[in-house]
């Protein structure tokens, strides 16, 4: 006898067999008797006899119903007994040897009835499991809907249901709008709609430990009042490319000379000024002191590059002199011409100036060598993009000059007027030139066509410069002030914070637009810097009703305005 299966169902399991006669598979119907043991040999009986008749048997093989009971299967070691004779006969019952032991699918008998479990292994089916398991018997990976979880893995889900509103600090979470009257600490992703009319509702950074690289702030104002947004004691914002900043408020630095130009790098931290019948003057500080290098020549113009650490000056009479590290040395570079101007690209390595009277050259090697370009004229100012290939120079009553392949070869662009002085965009595509007693004159094609700057005045133009983009201009007149725009040149505006009546000779805008410095042959050099908020908690920018600001965190605690509209101001 063979036991091949058993499949426990209540108290009561199935139980099939395989039945041999005289070493074959029987056929037929028989009588059979079980008996539960405890013991394969023993003769104290647990259960049983429970006697099944008839049952057929099918090639040896056949199925029964048994129930001992539930209480007879605590754990226990049980053996069953088989008893077998033909169907309808009276003799004793043939005891089939050995006994079977019953394992697994009987003992499923025992979980039924047992109000604890104790030493389960494998797998537990919960079909018939009832009632409640305490918290802490739980794992501690179980995730609680009455506490706090935090999950160190990826969550993953087919989809979330509701609108999120109680959800803060999500990495790349939708962006909501939330209206608000009063001071309120900012979360990431979040904007808020300041609706007070009578003060203005401070909007606090989010701390840097909340906010990831790159997600932002919005805050825009419907009250009256305005809105202000404070920095964090690590924190501040750069405000070079808000245009309304440019230029508001003026500083005098250094001394009275007789200055002829100034350059700027593109963050506006390194400024450079030339004297004539003086020495070249470098400030690595957005202007805020001044040390004298060089030798005292009779300086006309300088340029810088992007890092200020590439300079170039001309002097009327005298070389071109070159630094590799801003300004402390100088090395003087081809031979004494009346040099009127020069530019550089972005990285120092293009450079191009002109001879009052000569030939315009260029250098493609930071100034080692030169080679000179176009005839001479009365050249008086140029100006390059950022990597050098467009230039611009200008003729005192001659024309503008272009070329588009970094010097090489020029065309003559716009009327004969008295030029004497241009500037251009980063990508040589906005051109802004100035002629004394006219208006300043613009091109947006590179110098194809010009046309008058129909909101600029008659002045007494001196020199203009402008920002990488473009936007940004400025443009000083002598004797006067300066002229700023912050729409590429479609309208002007005196600032009144810098002096009125000075000759000023040169202007200069970083390329963000953060720092303009002019410098006049009469007076000190004023500049007007704000790069940034006051570091800290001192530092923060406001706006009016209807201006709008969104605000991006780059790490280390700044953060950048990617957009903005209406009236903002910084501190």
């Amino acid at each position: 006898m063979a036991c091949t299966n058993g499949f426990a169902q209540g108290s009561a399991f199935t139980y099939q067999g395989n039945l041999q006669a005289d070493g074959a598979p029987a056929n037929g119907q028989f009588d059979m008797r079980f008996t539960l043991h405890d013991g394969p040999t023993s003769s104290t009986v647990v259960a049983g006899p429970v006697t099944v008749a008839p049952v057929e048997v099918s090639n040896g093989l056949f199925t029964v119903q048994l129930d001992f009971g539930s209480g007879v299967f605590n754990g226990a070691a049980r053996w069953l007994e088989i008893g077998v004779r033909r169907y309808g006969e009276t003799n004793s019952y043939a005891a089939l040897s050995p006994r079977q032991q019953l394992t697994a699918a009987p003992y499923a008998i025992r979980a039924l009835g047992a109000l604890t479990a104790s030493n389960i292994t494998g797998s537990v089916y919960t079909t018939n499991l009832v009632g409640t398991i305490p918290d802490a018997l739980l794992s501690p990976n179980v995730a609680l809907l009455n506490r706090s979880v935090t999950f160190t893995g990826t969550v993953a889900a087919q989809a979330f249901v509701g609108n999120g509103a109680g959800l803060t600090n999500l990495p790349g979470g939708g962006f909501r709008t939330v209206p608000i009257g009063s001071a309120t600490q900012a979360q990431p992703n979040t904007g808020y709609l300041v609706t007070n009319d009578s003060v203005p509702v401070a909007i606090t950074l989010p701390a840097s430990g909340t906010i990831r690289v790159g997600e932002t702030i919005r805050v825009s104002a419907s009250g009256a009042a305005g809105w202000v947004i404070r920095q964090n004691s690590d924190q501040v914002i750069y405000i070079g490319t808000l245009l309304n900043t440019v230029g508001l408020r003026w500083t005098a630095r250094d001394a009275n000379r007789n200055w002829r130009a100034v350059a700027s790098s593109a963050d506006g931290q390194t400024l450079v000024a030339a004297v004539y019948g003086g020495q070249v003057y470098v400030s690595t500080n957005y202007g805020v002191s001044w040390t004298a290098r060089s030798v005292t020549r009779n300086w006309q113009a300088v340029a810088s590059s992007a890092d200020g650490r590439k300079l170039v000056a001309v002097a009327a009479g005298s070389q071109i002199y070159t630094s590799t590290d801003a300004g402390v040395t100088w090395t003087a570079r081809e031979n004494n011409r009346n040099w009127s101007g020069v530019a550089s690209s972005l990285d120092g390595v293009n450079l191009v100036a002109t001879v009052n009277g000569g030939q315009i050259y260029t250098s493609y090697n930071s100034g080692q060598s030169w080679t000179a370009r176009e005839s001479s004229r009365a050249w008086v100012a140029v100006a390059c993009s950022a990597n050098g290939s467009n230039v611009i120079a200008a003729v005192y009553g001659g024309q503008i000059y272009v070329s588009t392949n970094a010097g090489v070869s020029w065309t003559a662009r716009g009327a004969y007027r008295n030029w004497v002085a241009v500037a251009c965009s980063a990508d040589g595509s906005k051109l802004i030139g100035a002629v004394p007693g006219d208006t300043l004159y613009l091109s947006v094609d590179g110098g194809v066509s010009w046309a008058q700057a129909a909101a600029s005045p008659l002045m007494q133009w001196t020199a203009v410069a402008s920002s990488a983009d473009g936007a940004r201009l400025a443009a000083v007149y002598s004797p006067g002030g300066i002229y700023v725009s912050t729409d590429s040149g479609n309208s002007w505006t005196l600032r009144s914070g810098a002096p009125t009546e000075l000759a000023w000779t040169g202007v200069t805008v970083s390329g963000d637009g953060s720092t303009i410095a002019a410098v006049p042959s009469n007076g000190q050099i004023y500049v007007s810097s704000q790069a940034t908020t006051t570091p800290g908690t001192a530092g923060y920018i406001a706006g009016m009703r209807l201006s709008a600001i969104e605000l991006q965190y780059i790490g280390n605690g700044q953060f950048i305005p990617i957009s903005c509209i209406g009236t903002v101001t910084a501190y």
